[in-house]
C-alpha cells in the first residue's frame, strides 16, 4: 500500500508533466509546506 507522500509526489509529478507540455518555458518548482504541496510556477 502506498504512503499519502508516495501518492502525493505522483501526482505532482503528473501535474508537473501536464505543465511542462502546455507551458514548456516556465521552470516548475514544487515545495512541501505543512504536508501540504503547491505548485509554483516562474518565469
Amino acid at each position: 500500500m502506498k504512503k499519502p507522500d508516495d501518492i502525493r509526489e505522483q501526482e505532482t509529478k503528473k501535474v508537473q508533466e501536464l505543465l511542462k507540455k502546455d507551458f514548456p518555458d516556465i521552470k516548475i518548482e514544487t515545495e512541501l509546506i505543512d504536508g501540504d504541496n503547491p505548485l509554483r510556477g516562474t518565469l
